[in-house]
């Protein structure tokens, strides 16, 4: 009925890849997405492969009663039974499977806004994330990288402060990128950069350090200890460890990183001074309030001559 409605086979396909994400509340602007429209023309729909007649097609499949168009929400919601996802997900041959997994990933990511100032769009693109995941499985995951969805739903829930299903999903995707990629693949130091961040925001400091270290360990041993991820990952390794009450340690750390930063970018990049300014907050933690002193005005001088004053 709904390709009676709207022939050219866009109705399939759309059906299907709505069948990979959260029924509750699919944002009705993927369907419309530039990769909503790649893989129609891709999969044998290419009739149809524009913003104007992928909606048509969604309107028909609501026609047909197989899903449901809420228009009182911006942008609208699209919503399906999970009778019917499962229904279609077991038809689906494996080679469509394939295909609309990898669309519902691309056009997720392409409407997932920069600032998130509308919290339950965001909430819902991260359940539509999650949906994905059981339904595609490996499907995310190419040889050397996962989806960069996977990371930007991880970053949406660091920066909605969410940070105990933040630290649970990091752990997870930490295991499966170890196991899909290996331990030493640069996706998963990626992974693991960000669980050690979503450690320290809980509060479990000493899993931070254990992370932050394995970090270090295998970026130094991999790209060199001049590599401005190295560098990086020390300062966050001298972050946790003021955290986990080792500021001794801390300071030893990040008095070598920053001079690092010095000696590879110059004085007056940005990381450089980020590194001074953490390494003055280490000193001060550590009982040394005259290094802190020196580190914080020597930081503020830099800054002043680099953006003035009034920055």
């Amino acid at each position: 009925r709904a390709e009676r409605l709207s022939p050219g086979g866009a109705t399939q396909l759309l059906l299907a890849l709505a069948a990979l994400l959260d029924g509750h509340a699919i944002p009705g602007t993927v369907f419309t997405t530039s990769a909503a429209c790649r893989y129609l023309a891709e999969a044998g729909a290419p009739a149809a492969a524009n913003p104007e007649r992928a909606w048509d097609a969604v309107a028909s499949l609501e026609r047909a009663g197989l899903l449901a168009i809420d228009p009182a929400s911006a942008p609208p919601t699209v919503r399906i039974s999970p009778v019917v996802q499962a229904q279609v997900q077991a038809a689906m041959p494996e080679g469509m499977l394939d295909r609309a997994a990898q669309a519902a990933a691309d056009a997720l990511l392409e409407v997932w806004p920069d600032d998130e100032t509308r919290p339950w769009l965001a909430a819902g693109l991260r359940s539509c994330v999650s949906s994905l995941q059981h339904a595609a499985g490996d499907r995310l995951w190419a040889a050397d990288r996962c989806h960069p969805l996977l990371l930007r739903a991880g970053q949406s829930m660091d920066g909605a402060r969410l940070t105990g299903p933040a630290a649970r999903y990091w752990t997870e995707l930490a295991a499966t990128s170890d196991k899909i990629l290996g331990p030493d693949s640069p996706g998963t130091l990626m992974v693991g950069s960000h669980l050690a961040q979503a450690l320290l925001a809980t509060g479990q400091a000493a899993g931070a350090v254990a992370w932050s270290q394995w970090v270090v360990a295998n970026r130094r041993r991999l790209s060199g200890s001049d590599h401005p991820g190295t560098i990086a990952a020390r300062v966050s390794l001298g972050q946790a460890m003021v955290a986990a009450g080792q500021p001794g340690h801390a300071v030893t750390v990040l008095d070598e990183a920053a001079a690092d930063y010095e000696r590879v970018h110059g004085p007056g990049h940005p990381g450089t001074l980020s590194a001074r300014d953490e390494l003055a907050a280490a000193c001060q933690a550590a009982g040394k309030p005259a290094d802190a002193i020196q580190l914080y005005r020597r930081t503020l001088a830099d800054r002043e001559r680099l953006h003035g004053p009034r920055d």
